[in-house]
C-alpha cells in the first residue's frame, strides 16, 4: 500500500511536463575511416577444371631426300642340274644307256651304267622328261630288245643353284604275259645269265644311298670279287613262289648256294666276311 502512494505523483509529474517536438538538430560530419582488417585465412584450392579438347592434327612434313644407292649384291645363278634315275618298273634294275629328254628346251642325255642321265646347266623352272628304252620280249628260249617304250615324269620344279635327283620307271615288259617259274627254273634253257641281266640288269655299277656302303653285286668290282661273278654262280636256284608279286629280294638272297659261292671265298662265314689270307 505505501508503493503506490509514492509511484502516483511522479507519473503524474512526468506526464504534466512533457512539451513539444523539437527541430532536428543538425547533422554530424562523417567520422573518419577505420584502420585496414587483419587480411583473411586462404580459401580451399578450387576443383579441377575438364580436358581440353584434342587439337587439330599438324600438316604434314616434306618427304625426306632420297638415300643413297646401296652397293651391288653377288649375282645369283640361275642354272641347276637334274639327274634323272631310270629304272624299270618290275624289277627295279637301272637301265643304263636310255635315252632322256627335258622338256621345254629339248636337251637330252643318256643314262650311264648305274641308270643315271645327268642334266647340267639346265635354266631354272618347270620341267618333265621323258626316257625312252627297248621293250623286252622273250623270243625263244632268249629275252630280245623290242619296240621302243617311254615313260613321262610329272612337270616339277628345278631350283637355282641346287640339284634335282629323282627317280623314274619304265615297263619294258609285261610281267602277265612271261612264264616266270620257267625263266627262273634251274637247268632250263632259259635260265642264263644273259636273261638275269636283260630284266635285272648288270648289278655291277650299281650305287647306294651311302657312298661308304656299296651294294653286295658291286663289291670288289675292281679286285674280283663278287662284280667278277655270273648271277647263277650264286643264285643257282630260284623259286619264286609267292615272292615276285611283292618285287621281295629276301627269297634270292635265302637261296644263293652258300657252300658253292660264300664258302669259296669266305671260309669262315657267317661269323667272319675275311677272304684268303685275313683268316689265318
Amino acid at each position: 500500500m505505501r508503493t503506490r502512494q509514492i509511484m502516483l505523483p511522479v507519473v503524474l509529474l512526468l506526464a504534466a511536463c512533457t512539451g513539444e517536438k523539437g527541430e532536428p538538430g543538425v547533422s554530424g560530419k562523417d567520422g573518419l575511416p577505420g584502420k585496414d582488417g587483419l587480411p583473411g585465412t586462404d580459401g580451399k584450392d578450387g576443383l579441377p577444371g575438364t580436358d581440353g579438347k584434342d587439337g587439330l592434327p599438324g600438316t604434314d612434313g616434306k618427304d625426306g631426300l632420297p638415300g643413297k644407292d646401296g652397293e651391288k649384291g653377288d649375282p645369283g645363278t640361275s642354272k641347276t642340274t637334274v639327274v634323272v634315275h631310270l629304272r624299270d618298273f618290275s624289277s627295279g634294275a637301272d637301265i643304263a644307256g636310255a635315252s632322256v629328254v627335258a622338256e621345254p628346251g629339248g636337251a637330252s642325255a643318256t643314262t650311264n651304267a648305274s641308270g643315271r642321265a645327268t642334266f647340267q646347266d639346265l635354266p631354272t623352272g618347270l620341267y618333265r622328261f621323258t626316257a625312252k628304252a627297248p621293250s623286252l620280249v622273250l623270243a625263244g628260249n632268249t629275252m630280245t630288245a623290242s619296240e621302243t617304250v617311254a615313260v613321262t615324269s610329272d612337270w616339277t620344279s628345278a631350283v637355282a643353284g641346287a640339284t634335282l635327283d629323282f627317280e623314274l620307271r619304265i615297263r619294258r615288259y609285261d610281267v602277265d604275259r612271261l612264264n616266270l617259274t620257267t625263266l627262273h627254273t634251274k637247268d632250263h634253257a632259259t635260265f642264263q645269265v644273259a636273261n638275269c641281266q636283260a630284266c635285272h640288269g648288270a648289278r655291277k655299277s650299281e650305287l647306294s644311298r651311302d657312298p661308304a656302303k656299296p651294294p653286295f653285286h658291286s663289291l670288289g668290282a675292281t679286285t674280283g670279287g663278287h662284280a667278277s661273278v655270273n648271277c647263277v654262280f650264286c643264285h643257282g636256284t630260284v623259286d619264286l613262289a609267292g615272292q615276285f608279286g611283292n618285287r621281295s629280294g629276301a627269297t634270292f638272297r635265302k637261296q644263293v648256294d652258300i657252300a658253292k659261292a660264300c664258302l669259296l671265298c669266305h671260309t669262315k662265314y657267317p661269323t667272319s666276311f675275311c677272304v684268303g689270307a685275313q683268316c689265318q
